[in-house]
């Protein structure tokens, strides 16, 4: 059988730096995981806000819309807010906004009263009618009391921008980037120092070996806490070393003896009697 694509592919890198490697991707990973959802969760949450906040000033927004609709309105006293009442078909009976010669404004057509009646108090983010603007849009159903130039009006929208909490999310996401950058590269940092201190016995005894691999079966691998891996392998390759040596003593005591056993008996051969 033929050896597995893995195996054929040559690992030229030292078991050190494919575990710094291995450990910076994993915390690189969770750097951007988490920076995300903590991106998703603030965005989500100031986008409640925005709701919520739609919600809580929705009557005097409504009260403002019914009793100015034949009046100017202050900037001032609308804000940010945009108000529109439409009929049961979705057509604009009457807009209110704090700047009306902008044409920056929120979609808010085909909302007829069966569609605001489904998602009655939901808020939704619409695009502008022209631009790349975003908007929070809260559309809500309203009673038979509420009428325009005496046209009858089903449905209020209420709409806010999004820039400013795009505006947030982008500088929080920008800080988040620099921040993570930061702790991958302390990460990295330390990875490698830990790693390397970690595999400074190993080199020891790489070298302790190679000596023993040239001959010199003198050589003992330095003694480490034994209640370790390094430990415990310097142990056993002293142990090792030791009945090694021994038994190549020995192999060296017999064969001395052997060569002087062979010389007596050469020269007691070429003595006469």
């Amino acid at each position: 059988m033929g050896r597995r694509p893995l195996e054929r592919i040559p690992f030229t890198l030292s078991l050190r730096t494919q575990l710094v490697l291995v450990t910076s991707a994993l915390i690189a990973l969770a750097i951007v995981v988490t920076s995300l959802v903590a991106i998703s969760a603030l965005r989500a949450q100031m986008v409640h806000q925005l709701d919520d906040e739609m919600k809580a000033n929705s009557a005097n927004l409504l009260s403002l819309v019914s009793n100015n609709s034949q009046h100017p309105v202050q900037e001032a006293t609308l804000g940010s807010y945009h108000v529109y009442l439409l009929d049961e078909h979705g057509n604009t009976l009457y807009a209110l906004s704090p700047d009306t010669s902008s044409r920056d404004e929120p979609q808010v057509t085909g909302w007829t009263a069966d569609k605001v009646r489904k998602n009655n108090g939901v808020g939704t983010t619409v695009n502008s009618v022209e631009g790349s603007k975003d908007w929070r849009l809260l559309p809500m159903t309203l009673n038979n009391d509420t009428s325009v130039n005496g046209v009858h009006a089903t449905s209020m929208v209420v709409a806010l921008p999004l820039e400013q909490t795009n505006q947030v999310v982008a500088l929080v996401g920008v800080l988040t980037f620099a921040f993570g950058l930061a702790t991958l590269a302390s990460a990295i940092a330390m990875t490698w120092v830990i790693v390397t201190r970690t595999f400074e016995p190993l080199a020891r005894v790489e070298q302790t070996a190679a000596k023993i691999a040239k001959g010199d079966l003198s050589q003992r691998i330095e003694d480490y806490n034994p209640g370790n891996e390094i430990g415990s392998l310097a142990t056993s390759l002293n142990t090792m070393l030791a009945q090694i040596e021994t038994s190549f003593n020995a192999q060296a005591k017999s064969e001395a003896k052997m060569r002087q056993f062979v010389g007596d008996a050469s020269h007691e051969l070429r003595t006469p009697w």
